[in-house]
This record gives structure tokens, sequence and C-alpha cells, in this order.
């Protein structure tokens, strides 16, 4: 069950460095253009390509890096409900179910698969300094 935790938690920031990825490609499309000259769109395309990046780092040592998916799993579960305000989007609802629930597993793994303490989770654990 840990093996999967951790690919699940690769996949996902693999989808999100693709994610970012085709955002940067479809800005050089003209009709596209005119929605991506616009900074946030890049904020939007640098923040998914980073978080992509970083789960991908934390899926290697999800215990010893426990806050960077927990504080993910928080990020997901934030748009889940700001996307909740806007239910004339057309994407909306999808937002909110994939994000809630990748929110949602991302958190609950931690605790429940992975067994890390949410005092853990929430601000990891001190190391002893190097001798």
């Amino acid at each position: 069950m840990e093996r999967a935790y951790k690919m699940f938690v690769k996949w996902t920031g693999m989808a999100n460095l693709l994610g970012g990825g085709v955002l940067v490609a479809l800005s050089r499309a003209p009709l596209i253009k005119m929605v991506a000259s616009g900074p946030g769109f890049w904020v939007l395309a640098g923040f998914l390509s980073f978080s992509g990046a970083v789960l991908v780092w934390a899926s290697s040592d999800p215990l010893e890096r426990a806050p960077v998916i927990f504080w993910e799993g928080v990020l997901r579960l934030w748009a889940a409900l700001s996307f909740t305000l806007m239910p004339d989007w057309p994407l909306a609802k999808v937002v909110v179910l994939g994000d809630g629930s990748i929110g949602s597993i991302y958190i609950l793994g931690l605790l429940l698969v992975m067994r890390v303490s949410l005092k853990t989770a929430i601000c990891g654990q001190a190391s002893s300094p190097a001798k």
C-alpha cells in the first residue's frame, strides 16, 4: 500500500508538471495568446510546474518530506473549496472533484497509509545535527 501511495504522489506530480508545460505550449497559440498575456496565466503555469517537481521529489521519501505532501494536499482542498464559489464556470465541478479527491488522498495517505503523525505531517521532524 505504501508503494501505491508513493506512486500516486509521483504520478500526480508528473501530471502537474505536464499541465504547466501544456499551459506554456498553449500560450504560443494565437487564440490563447489573449488569455495568456496576463500575469495570472504565467503564475498558474509556474505554480503547476513547481508543485509538480516538488511532489515528484517528495514521493521518493514521503516520510522525510511529509510536510511537502501534506501542504500540497491542503492547497488542493483549498482550490476545491474555492471553485465551489464558481458554480457557473464549466470546469468547476471537475476541479472540485479532482483536486478535492487528490488533496484528501495526500493527507489521509500520509496519516493512515504512511502512519505519519499529524504534527510530523504539518511541521516535519527536527533532524539531529550531523556529527
